[in-house]
C-alpha cells in the first residue's frame, strides 16, 4: 500500500483490516494486528467497523484506559441515542474501575456535550460532584435534573436534596425555603419540607411566614394530640413574637375543647392567665381541670392541678385558707405529696400554727432523702424552738444526722441545744462524734477532753471519762496532761492498778534525776492499793471518806496517792 497510493482509500482501509484480522486469527499476533487496525483508521477515522475490531482486540487484561478511549471514539459516531449512550456507560464503568475520578468525569461531561438533557450522565455528574465536595455544581445539577421532568416522586427526592445542601452546605436560605415551599404547596402532607420550613422561618425570623405555616399544618393534622401541639405553638408564637395574648388564650381555649386533658395547654393557659392577672379566670380554669381530671379518674393530673390552684391561691389572690384547704385535699388523696406537704408547712408556719406545722413537716421529713430531709429537719427544729420545746428541737435535729452525721451546721446547733438541756450523756457523745469527724490529733485531742469532762464533772461518772481519755491518749502515747488526767479518772473510778500502770509509764518517760523519787513514791502508792499492805486500813478509810462525801473535790477524793503526784 505504501508503494502504491493510488490504491484509494476504501481499498487501503480493507486491506488493512484483512491483514489485522490474518493477524489476530491465524498469527495470534494482537500488537501487529492493533497496528494494522491503527493503520485503516488513519485511511478512514470515522469506520465503526474498524473500531469495533480494535475494541475487540483491547479487550485483553490491562488494556481498560486504551479501550475507554476506542469507546469514546465509537460512542461519538453513533446515531442512535441508545447505543451511544451504552458506549459511554460501559467507559464510565471502566473509568471507575481504574480508581480515576477525573477520567470519568470527562466521559460523562463528554456525554452532556452531545445531549445536555441525558438522565444517566446528569445523575453521574452529581455523584461526582457531591463526591468531590463541589456542592455548587451539585446543587445546579439537581435543580436541572428535577426541571426535565422526571417521575412525581423522583421529582421530590431531587428537590429535597437540593434544598437540603442548600441550607447545609451553601448558607444559600432563601433558595433553601423557595425549593421547601414548592415541595409543600406540591405535597401539604410532606412532613420534612414542613419541618425543615419551620426551622429555616425560625432562623430567618419570617414570624408570619411561620404563624402561616403552622395554621396549614393544623389544618392539615390527622390526630387531636398533634393540632394539639401545633395550637400550643401558635399560642408561643402569638405571645413571645406578636404579644397577642387574647389569640394566645383562643388558640390554648381550642386546644381544651378538642382534648380536655391536655397538661400543657392548662400549664400555658394558666401562665397567660397569671401574666395578664386574670386571677378569677385562671382559679375557674383549674377547679374545671381538677373536676374533668376526677371525672376521668386521672389522679395524676386532678393532683398536679390541685397543686397548681393552691399556689394561686396563695400568691395570687392571697388566701391562705382556701390554699390550705386545697393542699390538705391533695394529702387526702396522696399523703406522701411532697409539694403538697412543702406548702402546707410554710402556710402554717406564716398563719402562726405551729403545732400542725410541725405535724405536716414531721410527716415531710418521713417522704424526704438527702439534703431535703435535713433541710426539713432543721425547719421542724425551727418550729419546735419557737413552741419551747427544746427537746424536740433536739430530737428533730438527730433525725438529721442520721440522714447525713457529718453535717457540721446541725452538729453545731445540736451541741448547744443539748447544753441548753443539760443532756450531759448525749452531749458527751456527740462531742466524741464530732472527734472521730474531725481532721487531725490537734483538732480531737480538745473535744474527748471536753467530752471526758463533761462525763467526769457533770454526770460524776468517772468510769466514762477514763473510757473517753484512754482514746485521746492512744491518740498521743507521750502526752503527759493526757497521762495525769486519765490517773484521776482510774483513780475516781476505783481502778488503782490502771491508774498505777500509768504512773509507770509517766516514770518511764521523767528524766533520770527524778526517776529515783518518783519510784519510791511508787512503792509507798504500791502499800497503800496493796490488799496486805501495812497501811491498808489508812488507804480504804481515805478511799471511804472520799465516795461517802458527795460534795468532795476532785482533788479530795484522790488524796491517797496525790502528794506522789506532785513530784512528777
Amino acid at each position: 500500500m505504501d508503494k502504491n497510493p493510488e490504491l484509494g482509500r476504501d481499498l487501503g482501509r480493507d486491506l488493512c483490516v484483512r491483514i489485522a484480522t490474518w493477524q489476530r486469527d491465524k498469527m495470534e499476533d494482537g500488537v501487529a494486528a492493533e497496528r494494522s487496525l491503527a493503520k485503516a483508521l488513519e485511511l478512514d477515522p470515522n469506520s465503526d467497523d474498524v473500531l469495533v475490531l480494535l475494541e475487540q482486540v483491547q479487550r485483553a487484561p490491562g488494556r481498560e484506559r486504551d479501550l475507554v478511549e476506542t469507546l469514546r471514539r465509537r460512542a461519538k459516531l453513533q446515531v442512535d441515542e441508545a447505543r451511544r449512550e451504552d458506549a459511554y456507560r460501559e467507559a464510565k464503568r471502566l473509568a471507575d474501575g481504574l480508581g480515576d475520578a477525573k477520567l470519568a468525569e470527562s466521559v460523562v461531561r463528554e456525554l452532556l456535550e452531545q445531549d445536555d438533557a441525558n438522565t444517566w450522565a446528569l445523575a453521574e455528574l452529581t455523584e461526582l460532584s457531591e463526591r468531590a465536595g463541589d456542592f455548587a455544581e451539585t446543587f445546579r445539577l439537581l435543580s436541572r435534573r428535577a426541571e426535565l421532568g422526571a417521575a412525581g416522586a423522583e421529582i421530590r427526592e431531587l428537590r429535597h436534596r437540593a434544598a437540603a445542601i442548600a441550607q447545609g452546605k451553601l448558607d444559600r436560605r432563601d433558595d433553601a425555603i423557595g425549593i421547601y415551599e414548592q415541595l409543600f404547596e406540591d405535597d401539604p402532607q410532606d412532613r420534612d419540607a414542613a419541618a425543615a420550613l419551620r426551622e429555616l422561618y425560625v432562623s430567618a425570623s419570617r414570624w408570619e411566614n411561620l404563624g402561616r405555616l403552622l395554621e396549614r399544618l393544623v389544618d392539615n393534622a390527622d390526630s387531636a394530640s398533634e393540632r394539639s401541639a401545633l395550637r400550643i405553638d401558635l399560642a408561643k408564637l402569638n405571645v413571645e413574637r406578636f404579644q397577642a395574648i387574647d389569640a394566645a388564650v383562643d388558640f390554648l381555649k381550642t386546644v381544651l375543647e378538642d382534648e380536655p386533658g391536655n397538661g400543657d395547654a392548662v400549664v400555658a393557659l394558666s401562665e397567660l392567665y397569671e401574666k395578664a392577672q386574670r386571677d378569677e379566670e385562671l382559679a375557674e380554669l383549674l377547679s374545671g381541670q381538677i373536676e374533668a381530671a376526677r371525672s376521668r379518674g386521672d389522679t395524676q393530673a386532678e393532683l398536679r392541678f390541685q397543686v397548681r390552684l393552691g399556689e394561686i391561691y396563695d400568691t395570687r389572690l392571697k388566701n391562705r385558707a382556701k390554699a390550705i384547704e386545697t393542699y390538705q385535699a391533695v394529702l387526702d388523696r396522696d399523703g406522701s405529696h411532697r409539694g403538697a406537704l412543702e406548702a402546707l408547712a410554710r402556710l402554717h408556719q406564716a398563719g402562726g400554727d405551729l403545732a400542725e406545722a410541725a405535724r405536716i413537716l414531721d410527716r415531710l421529713i418521713g417522704v424526704s432523702e438527702g439534703a431535703d430531709a435535713v433541710r426539713s429537719c432543721g425547719t421542724l427544729a425551727d418550729v419546735h424552738e419557737k413552741l419551747g420545746d427544746k427537746v424536740a428541737a433536739a430530737a428533730a435535729l438527730e433525725r438529721a444526722l442520721g440522714v447525713d452525721k457529718a453535717d457540721k451546721e446541725v452538729r453545731a446547733r445540736l451541741l448547744a441545744l443539748y447544753e441548753a438541756t443539760e443532756s450531759w450523756e448525749k452531749l458527751a457523745a456527740h462531742l466524741v462524734v464530732d472527734a472521730e469527724l474531725a481532721e487531725g490529733v490537734d483538732a480531737q485531742i480538745p473535744l474527748l477532753r471536753r467530752a471526758a469532762d463533761t462525763h467526769a464533772k457533770k454526770r460524776g461518772d468517772w468510769a466514762e471519762a477514763s473510757l473517753v481519755l484512754e482514746k485521746a491518749s492512744a491518740l498521743r502515747p507521750d502526752d503527759r496532761e493526757l497521762l495525769l488526767a486519765l490517773c484521776d479518772a482510774y483513780s475516781a473510778s476505783g481502778k488503782g492498778k490502771a491508774a498505777a500502770a500509768v504512773l509507770e509509764k509517766i516514770v518511764r518517760a521523767t528524766a533520770a534525776s527524778v526517776r529515783k523519787s518518783w519510784r519510791r513514791s511508787t512503792a509507798d502508792w504500791r502499800t497503800h492499793t496493796s490488799p496486805t499492805g501495812t497501811r491498808r486500813r489508812h488507804w480504804r478509810s481515805s478511799t471511804r471518806r472520799s465516795a461517802s462525801s458527795p460534795g468532795t473535790s476532785m482533788c479530795s477524793r484522790r488524796s491517797a496517792w496525790w502528794p506522789f503526784r506532785s513530784t512528777i
